[in-house]
């Protein structure tokens, strides 16, 4: 018997379809996403929460088993010690998708769901940058619209209390200085389809404020567990620090000065779930999972740690790494080829985090946290389990391997 045999035997395939009274009690949160990075954080997160009954899951695949591995997989990648048997009975797989009316269920598995739920958190999106804005909107807009629609019954059927949607902070696009929580400012310029479907996807969420119990976060840029370093996705800020290590990486364009806001996964998820189940009056607002004033630190001084670090476990040291302005690094790229070409090519799509400079206010985050201990810490505190996380896994080359 395959390890995910054993995960699956263990778990409600079959959908109750009778409302329990530990469920009218408790909490059943009903999350998508479960197969991301965030997704399966809050998963792991919610299978401690006592006061969390079920974790109803709506999760993609191309047949029931498919869909049970792909969920295994990803939780075992975050946290193989937390997904054990006896730790998973209070999950249920449902086999479907955002982006098909009904979710892609039948009429009575839907409704029956919608009287189950008190909870829901939409985390599920394509956050690919390189994408087509059509296809970013299917996962991203229209997803979260079949999303809207069955919360709409859930409250009907049974008082749905709270919904969670993820966004981004980054639907600033190309805005400079403050970015405030409370606002929704269309910028002149996005970075990529991902940024414009998000922005249009959270005016989208807001229109539903008087009509449905909302919560909407928007985190900064996502890097790994702050205490164990573990992350599935290598891409944004792990891009440049990978070419660096590997020695491809010598100029970048920008200011050492601007800010780079960067928090970790367990930070977000335990900011999530603090807000939405523990902290009062939140529903109609807007938070900013983002470093602040407080933990900000700097382009050049993640570079400097970087290299510090790569430095003390390399056996050859690696060149230091240098700002320049973008119009001198543009002009050089025509100097490159072969791999460094393609390299570099890749690496555009991250360049915007690295270029404007902006500070995401987080006071209403401060303000729903204050008293619960947790907190953005600053990437100094850091930096050497996530890089070192990195160097163990050879940037994601050894998972993918193992998968």
């Amino acid at each position: 018997m395959t390890k995910s045999s054993e995960f699956v035997n263990i778990i409600s395939i079959e959908i109750n379809t009778k409302i329990t009274k530990e469920d009218k009690m408790e909490k059943v949160v009903f999350l998508t996403g479960a197969t991301g990075f965030v997704g399966g954080n809050i998963v792991i997160r919610l299978l401690d929460d006592p006061t969390v009954s079920r974790i109803l899951l709506l999760v993609r695949g191309k047949s029931q088993s498919n869909t049970e591995e792909r969920l295994y997989n990803n939780l075992q990648e975050i946290n193989s010690t937390k997904i054990l048997p006896n730790s998973t009975v209070k999950i249920e797989i449902i086999q479907g998708d955002v982006t098909l009316p009904n979710l892609g269920l039948t009429d009575e598995l839907y409704e029956n769901l919608a009287k189950r739920v008190t909870h829901i958190i939409h985390s599920a999106a394509n956050v690919s940058f390189t994408q087509t804005l059509e296809e970013a909107r299917r996962v991203n807009y229209l997803g979260t619209e079949n999303l809207l629609k069955f919360a709409q019954l859930a409250k009907l059927l049974n008082g749905l209390q709270q919904l969670g949607y993820i966004g981004t902070a980054y639907v600033s696009g190309n805005r400079k200085g403050i970015i405030f929580e409370d606002e929704l400012v269309k910028p002149s310029a996005f970075a990529n389809p991902y940024e414009q479907s998000k922005f249009e996807t959270e005016k989208l969420v807001r229109s539903y404020f008087k009509d449905l119990p909302i919560t909407i976060f928007k985190p900064s840029i996502i890097i790994g567990d702050s205490e164990t370093g573990i992350t599935t996705t290598f891409n944004v800020l792990y891009y440049p620090l990978k070419l660096i290590y590997k020695g491809y990486l010598h100029a970048i364009p920008g200011s050492r000065r601007n800010n780079i806001d960067v928090v970790p996964v367990d930070y977000v998820v335990n900011a999530i779930c603090h807000i939405l189940f523990h902290a009062t009056e939140v529903v109609g607002k807007v938070y900013h999972l983002t470093s602040g004033t407080d933990a900000a630190i700097t382009a050049g001084e993640i570079i400097d740690l970087t290299l510090e670090y790569f430095n003390e476990t390399k056996v050859s040291n690696i060149a230091k790494t240098i700002f320049i302005p973008a119009i001198f690094y543009n002009a050089s790229k025509r100097f490159y080829s072969g791999t460094l070409k393609k390299l570099v090519k890749n690496l555009e799509v991250y360049l915007p985090y690295l270029l404007v400079k902006r500070m995401f206010d987080n006071s209403n985050t401060q303000n729903a946290l204050r008293g619960s201990g947790i907190k953005p810490p600053n990437f100094k505190e850091y930096y050497r389990t996530v890089l070192g996380y990195c160097l163990i896994v050879n940037w994601g080359k050894h998972i993918k391997v193992a998968a």
